[in-house]
């Protein structure tokens, strides 16, 4: 296993600048803010030259998160659109330190290594650790589903392979359930409410590395759509 797939692979100091309102938030959005960043240390990852996608983080000298939603924006490849994604209600803190990153190994989580945490407030530490335990305590655990549509036997034919779930993200089974997953078969019914299906699992194991290759579940009987729930 290559453990550096845990580590930030782009984290870099920045100062905040020049932040204006893009969009105020309401009930349901979260604020836009527009926003400049330039890397304070060349010597960092991703730095130099700058790396910035749309998915990557920021996070600000008191801790709070924004998702970086737009670049390049005005044509000035250090200008932004970062969403206040927790609703903290606070525009990123002008004059003072942050991290622009990439989330460590797929990009799913906002989680950034704690050392970065140490160049910001004493206070962000303590606000990221309230949002990485409340995650926690509500996960179900790292629940996904995968799809089907108007079949009659679910499965998952190759479960070594990368697979695309219901919010169009890619993962890998495999990696991310290990060898003992859990699963549940779900069917959509007219009225748009979901119905367990209780369908056994038949899973499949190399004779080589006794590792899963793939898990058949039993017949429903009829043609079916709904999503197959994996977890742990």
């Amino acid at each position: 296993m290559d453990a550096r797939k845990y580590i930030n692979s782009v984290a870099f100091r920045t100062y905040f600048n020049n932040t204006t309102l893009s969009a105020s938030a309401t009930s349901n959005t979260p604020a836009l803010w527009n926003t400049t960043i330039y890397p304070i240390d060349v010597n960092e990852n991703g730095a130099s030259p700058m790396q910035l996608e749309v998915g990557f983080w920021g996070i600000s000298n008191a801790g709070y998160l924004y998702s970086i939603k737009v670049i390049n924006v005005d044509s000035n490849p250090y200008r932004i659109t970062v969403e206040d994604t927790f609703f903290s209600g606070y525009a990123p803190t002008g004059g003072l330190r942050g991290v622009i990153y990439k989330s460590a190994y797929k990009g799913y989580a906002f989680a950034i290594a704690p050392v970065w945490l140490s160049q910001l407030d004493n206070i962000a530490r303590d606000y990221v650790n309230s949002i990485e335990k409340s995650i926690l305590w509500q996960n179900d655990p790292n629940a996904r589903r995968i799809p089907f549509t108007n079949i009659s036997q679910p499965s998952i034919p190759d479960y070594r392979a990368d697979l695309v779930d219901e919010d169009g993200i890619t993962f890998n089974p495999m990696e991310d359930y290990g060898q003992n997953p859990q699963f549940e078969v779900y069917q959509i019914l007219e009225d748009g409410s979901y119905s367990n299906l209780m369908l056994g699992a038949n899973i499949t194991r190399s004779l080589v590395d006794g590792f899963i290759n793939s898990i058949l579940f039993s017949p429903s009987g009829d043609l079916i759509t709904g999503y197959i729930k994996i977890k742990n």
